[in-house]
């Protein structure tokens, strides 16, 4: 593995991996899944788009059944990008038990995207609002996410770079427990205010490759950096895709190729995107037709 990589230990007791279950799904009446692939969005308005590309696949940068608790630190390339993944951050009972919680207490719900056409391809409109299911604003079409979403924070709390346009739920002493841990593990250099939450039903949700653009800079108020998004997930393991904007080209060949790392996150694991990851790469977490259970995913940010 041609990766810079470094593990620290963080004095976690977790040890193995959870169960690929996690809870029943959401009591909710059937929705429509769309059939084109790479539509979707991260909660913010990020830019990419799903479909394939030739690419250089590596293997994981990070040790997958590395010890629980313990920090692997990728950096994945020469421009800034970092990545840190812990495995077992939650333990396969702390992981169920706030599957269970989210399920009940999210307010999980699916945004409407307009889309638009171009000569080569229908691209989600990634700077447009939610709309109703009549139609985007330029009369374009109009899919649904392909996951159930929520989101959370404090009261009157408002982010502008969302697609979800509900209020947040307001913080519940559960997920405050799990971002004062994740900010404890970064050294409380970063005070994350919302947390997005995704729901993917079974491996036929998904998310197209894209960049957290809003994750970037410093909060204009605290000055804390903003380049932080740290991704717990709960659930079915899924596989999560890196790939780098940067071309390269091969030296047996003149095309120009991506790199690619894809990384299973395991229930309970935590991933955290920080540097210059949003700059540099794009992520994204495919359909998996044989997965059959659902996963949530909360990823904490700051606005």
């Amino acid at each position: 593995k041609s990766t810079n990589s470094s593990a620290i230990y963080v004095g976690s007791s977790n040890s193995g991996k959870g169960p690929r279950g996690g809870g029943g799904k959401v009591a909710q009446a059937p929705v429509p899944r769309p059939t084109k692939r790479g539509v979707g969005e991260g909660g913010g308005r990020g830019r990419g788009r799903g479909g394939g590309s030739s690419a250089t696949r590596q293997s994981s940068p990070f040790d997958e059944a590395g010890a629980a608790g313990v920090v692997q630190t990728c950096q994945l390339d020469d421009l800034g990008s970092v990545v840190h993944y812990v495995p077992g951050f939650l333990s396969p009972s702390v992981a169920s038990a706030l599957y269970a919680h989210l399920e009940q207490n999210g307010d999980w719900s699916q945004s409407a995207l307009p889309q638009f056409s171009s000569p080569r391809n229908n691209n989600t409109n990634k700077n447009a609002s939610s709309v109703s299911s009549g139609g985007g604003s330029d009369g374009g079409k109009v899919v649904m996410t392909p996951r159930l979403q929520s989101w959370m924070s404090t009261e009157h709390k408002v982010v502008k770079s969302l697609y979800q346009k509900k209020p947040p739920v307001v913080w519940t002493p559960e997920v405050l427990d799990v971002k004062t841990q994740i900010e404890t593990l970064l050294g409380n250099q970063v005070d994350f205010d919302y947390v997005l939450l995704n729901l993917y039903r079974d491996g036929m949700d998904s998310i197209g490759f894209h960049r957290d653009e809003e994750a970037s800079g410093f909060n204009p108020e605290t000055g804390a950096p903003r380049n932080y998004i740290a991704s717990v997930s709960l659930g079915a393991t899924r596989t999560f895709v890196l790939r780098s904007k940067r071309k390269q080209a091969p030296a047996t060949s003149a095309t120009p190729v991506s790199v690619v790392h894809e990384l299973p996150l395991t229930t309970g694991s935590l991933l955290v995107m920080c540097g210059e990851t949003q700059e540099h790469w794009k992520h994204g977490v495919p359909k998996e037709s044989c997965v059959t259970e659902p996963r949530m995913n909360l990823t904490f940010r700051i606005s």
